[in-house]
């Protein structure tokens, strides 16, 4: 194939690839944003206001103690704990009632001192299902929990308490378990945004590149035949 046919189809090529990227940049991606609503050191509880279908979520932080024997039989997993979590539409009075289990790390089973580790959260049930939505499952990632969504505008307040809510402090004598170091209510936030906009520019670049190759391709094409025409009928 001659020289030039190859450069018109690479200018068609460039204008294929021009149009494929700048129509690309009207693609949506949804992403999540979480937004501080109330951040507590050393309190059992948060609250914050919340527009009807925002998602709440909540972070916590483990003081030492929360790995203090004893530990009672609560059922499966064996070595664990349960943290109730209480979440209230102040003006409906609904509540929507979490277990979250905490277990001991495998690595640390049977527990003894000095108890240098952290619960990890073994499963989460809903008990009672009231102020928010939940899902059948609600997630989690290390010790940050999706509660769910409000199902009306207004006030919530999350109450948090660890059962047994009694330990075996380090000069051995029985304490009161320590609230969590920090006690943080999130907002999560779906927007919806276009990541690949800067796609336009450059497809309007590559489309307008292609036009001019193919238009120098197309002439120089002519130019070329008409000299060799020339060329035949002088012979």
């Amino acid at each position: 194939m001659p020289r030039k046919k190859y450069s018109i189809i690479f200018g068609i090529l460039l204008i294929t690839v021009g149009f494929i990227m700048a129509s690309s940049h009207s693609i949506q991606q949804k992403v999540d944003l979480s937004e501080t609503v109330d951040d507590r050191a050393n309190s059992w509880v948060v609250s914050g206001f919340f527009e009807e279908n925002e998602k709440l979520g909540l972070y916590f932080v483990q003081p030492k103690d929360w790995s203090f024997g004893p530990y009672p039989d609560l059922g499966e997993p064996p070595y664990s704990k349960r943290l109730i979590i209480n979440v209230t539409n102040v003006a409906t009075n609904n509540f929507t009632l979490f277990e979250v289990i905490l277990a001991v790390p495998q690595t640390e089973i049977p527990p003894k001192p000095p108890y240098a580790f952290i619960l990890a959260i073994y499963d989460i049930i809903v008990e009672k299902d009231g102020g928010l939505v939940t899902g059948t499952k609600p997630k989690w990632t290390g010790q940050l929990i999706a509660l769910g969504i409000a199902k009306c505008h207004g006030n919530y307040t999350i109450e948090t308490k660890l059962e047994p809510d009694t330990v075996i402090g380090e000069d051995n004598k029985p304490k009161e378990v320590s609230p969590p170091l920090q006690l943080v209510l999130y907002k999560v936030t779906t927007q919806f945004i276009r990541p690949y906009t800067f796609l336009l520019p450059l497809g309007g670049a590559f489309i307008f590149c292609g036009i001019i190759f193919s238009i120098w391709s197309a002439k120089s094409q002519r130019e070329k035949t008409k000299r060799t025409l020339r060329k035949s009928i002088k012979r």
